[in-house]
C-alpha cells in the first residue's frame, strides 16, 4: 500500500510541476512590416490584434480590426485578459503593435512581465509583434489601409 501511495504522490507532484513550471513562458516572435497584414489576416488559430498606442494615435489611424489597449493604461493587464476572452473563440495568440521600435521594446517588456511565470491557463500561447511598430508598417506601400 505504501508503494502505491508513493506512486500517486509522485504522479501528483509531476503533474503540478508540469502545470506550473513546464512550458510556462509565452513565446514572443517578431513579424516584419511587409508581412504583417497577411500574417494577421491568415491566422487560422483564434487571435486578437492589439494596438498599444495612445487613444489619440489610434484615432488618427490603425490597422484594420485592431483593439486599442494603450500601454500606459493602468488596467492594461485586465483589459488584455478581457480582450482575449471576448472573441467568439477565446484567442490563443496575441498579435500586437506599438508606435515605433522603442515603444515596441516597452510593449514587449510589459507583456513579458504579465505572462512569464504566471499560471499557465487562460493565457496566449504566443505573442507576435510588429517589428518596428506602426510607423514601419505605414512606410510599406503594400500594407496601406483600404
Amino acid at each position: 500500500m505504501t508503494k502505491k501511495k508513493n506512486n500517486i504522490k509522485f504522479l501528483i507532484l509531476a503533474l503540478i510541476s508540469i502545470l506550473f513550471f513546464g512550458g510556462c513562458n509565452v513565446r514572443f516572435k517578431p513579424v516584419e512590416a511587409e508581412k504583417f497584414s497577411n500574417f494577421y489576416k491568415t491566422r487560422k488559430i483564434a487571435n486578437i490584434l492589439i494596438d498599444t498606442r495612445t487613444p489619440e494615435k489610434f484615432k488618427s489611424g490603425y490597422i484594420e480590426k485592431a483593439v486599442n489597449i494603450p500601454l500606459s493604461d493602468k488596467n492594461f493587464k485586465e483589459k488584455v485578459k478581457t480582450a482575449l476572452s471576448s472573441t467568439v473563440v477565446p484567442a490563443e495568440i496575441i498579435i500586437a503593435y506599438a508606435d515605433d521600435a522603442e515603444s515596441t521594446k516597452q510593449m514587449l517588456d510589459k507583456f513579458k512581465k504579465i505572462y512569464n511565470w504566471h499560471f499557465p491557463f487562460k493565457r496566449p500561447h504566443a505573442i507576435f509583434y510588429l517589428d518596428g511598430g506602426y510607423s514601419d508598417w505605414l512606410k510599406n506601400k503594400d500594407n496601406k489601409e483600404e
